[in-house]
């Protein structure tokens, strides 16, 4: 519709009004468009003006004027509309040195900023950097960010969005392998640990740098310490590992934590 377009007005029952927190339901209402035509479809910033929210037996109105497009319509609360759309999240491996992370928005309302956050065993997560975000915007926007810590193993990433009220969102989980192909492969054996030498429990970790002090310890999946020793890595860059009976550890997964050589290694092992 050409300008100047169209005035229109929405009618909904209180009853209807079930915006969360209920302090929305009485506060400015507005009204948003779905962009379906656009290359990428998006929720437009609301329409200016509003009204306040009506609840119960009432009748409640909101009005736009000079309304253009005509696809699906929305009231939202002024203070809470729709917020980013996200397109895509991914992590890439770049010169074995650093992992890259990118991100796009179709759109973001009330963008604050956002974090990413970094898991070695896609559980316990850590905020490890902090990306401004573009407020209310209706345009696609591209985000990256590198990762420079230099370790071995798995990496779980997921992005944190924060509105300008602190209200914030969580991405879907994303994984990917972080090796130096200039160092043989970590790894732990036997895996499943189940092998015992009296009242001991015997396994190895290989693939470090020989004859270097290795710091290793042992977690379980709520993140309690069961081990923690240094050992001095053999001339095959091996580290034998002898739990004495006192530390015998229960059925379960656990994290084996590996750093030698100014380098951090995981993995996960079972123990049956």
């Amino acid at each position: 519709l050409a300008s100047p377009g169209a005035d229109i007005t929405f009618s909904y029952k209180g009853s209807e009004n079930t915006l969360t927190p209920v302090g929305l339901q009485t506060g400015t209402l507005k009204v948003q468009h779905w962009d379906a035509a656009a290359a990428t479809p998006v929720w437009e910033t609301p329409f200016t003006g509003g009204s306040a929210g009506v609840t119960g037996t009432s009748v409640g109105t909101v009005s736009v004027t000079g309304a253009t497009k005509f696809s699906p319509f929305i009231i939202v609360a002024a203070t809470a509309p729709l917020p980013i759309e996200l397109l895509d999240f991914n992590a890439t491996r770049r010169d074995e040195k650093y992992v890259e992370l990118k991100w796009s928005t179709a759109s973001e309302t009330n963008n604050d900023y956002f974090t990413i956050e970094r898991s070695f065993d896609g559980k316990t997560f850590n905020a490890i950097t902090f990306i401004d975000g573009k407020g209310t915007c209706t345009k696609t926007s591209t985000y990256e960010s590198i990762d420079e810590t230099h370790l071995e193993g798995i990496y779980y990433y997921r992005l944190k969005q924060t509105d300008f009220d602190g209200k914030h969102t969580y991405s879907k989980v994303i994984s990917i392998a972080a090796t130096d192909s200039n160092v043989p492969e970590f790894s732990v054996y036997p895996n499943p640990i189940n092998t015992f030498d009296g009242n001991n429990i015997l396994f190895s970790l290989a693939g470090l740098q020989a004859e270097l002090p290795t710091l290793v310890v042992l977690y379980d999946i709520l993140g309690k310490e069961h081990y923690s020793k240094i050992i001095i890595a053999d001339t095959d860059g091996n580290v034998k590992i002898a739990l004495e009976s006192s530390q015998r550890l229960a059925n379960g997964t656990y994290m084996i934590r590996a750093s030698n050589n100014n380098k951090l290694f995981s993995k996960k092992i079972l123990v049956q």
